[in-house]
């Protein structure tokens, strides 16, 4: 009899406990179905799917945004150096850009607008910063023609100096020359220029009537000679 009563014991306890896990898993279902009641209509539970395209539409848009700012910011920077015929190609696409986004455009057509937009923007970039290494270049090449033609220049005028001051040079010594010709002459004007055939000195005598005696050009037979007061 007490195996008995425990078999039944043990069928009621299994039987409470399968009724317990079945109103579970009602509780459980029924809380799902509360949910999807609630929140289907947003996101898209059950028969109407999940809204895909809404989803692409609105990353399209937020790709566009960002690739129209950047666009924007680098015309404005490149159209500076490059001038607007460097940036033509940027604006139209922008505008594209902004055009499909505009009407409402497909998350396919926005996305394509995008694309080329930044294909684009690569572009400039690569020919803004080539233009600007061209004009570095340009400018370290007139900055090294410049310090050459200074240098040149200095050369040429240091040439010019060293000439000028032989030439000063030059014509000093020749003026100190003439002066000590006009000086000898003037201390000497007994010479041939004034006495023709007269001997450059008078010669030394060591007899005769001019002894001792001061000498003076004398003419004599056609010609000067020394010769001395009597």
């Amino acid at each position: 009899m007490l195996g008995l009563a425990f078999v039944g014991l043990i069928v009621v306890t299994l039987g409470v406990a399968a009724q317990a896990q079945s109103a579970q898993a009602a509780e459980l279902t029924r809380a799902k179905e509360l949910a999807i009641a609630q929140v289907g209509d947003r996101v898209g539970i059950g028969a109407a799917g999940v809204d895909v395209t809404g989803i692409r539409d609105a990353a399209a848009a937020s790709l566009a945004a960002g690739a129209v700012r950047d666009a924007q910011a680098l015309a404005a920077e490149a159209g500076a150096e490059l001038g607007d015929g460097g940036v033509t190609a940027l604006a139209s696409l922008r505008r594209s850009v902004i055009g499909q986004v505009g009407v409402g455009g497909s998350a396919v057509a926005v996305t394509s607008a995008v694309r080329a937009l930044r294909t684009e923007q690569v572009a400039v970039s690569s020919a803004l910063a080539a233009h600007r290494e061209a004009v570095a270049a340009r400018l370290a090449a007139e900055a090294a023609a410049a310090a050459e033609a200074a240098r040149v220049a200095a050369e040429q005028a240091a040439a010019e100096a060293a000439d000028d001051s032989w030439s000063a040079d030059v014509s000093v010594g020749s003026d100190a020359g003439g002066a000590s010709a006009g000086t000898a002459a003037a201390a000497d004007p007994y010479t041939a220029e004034f006495y023709p055939g007269l001997p450059a000195a008078p010669r030394d005598e060591d007899c005769g009537p001019c002894t001792g005696k001061e000498m003076h050009p004398v003419y004599y037979n056609g010609k000067y000679v020394w010769g001395c007061a009597a």
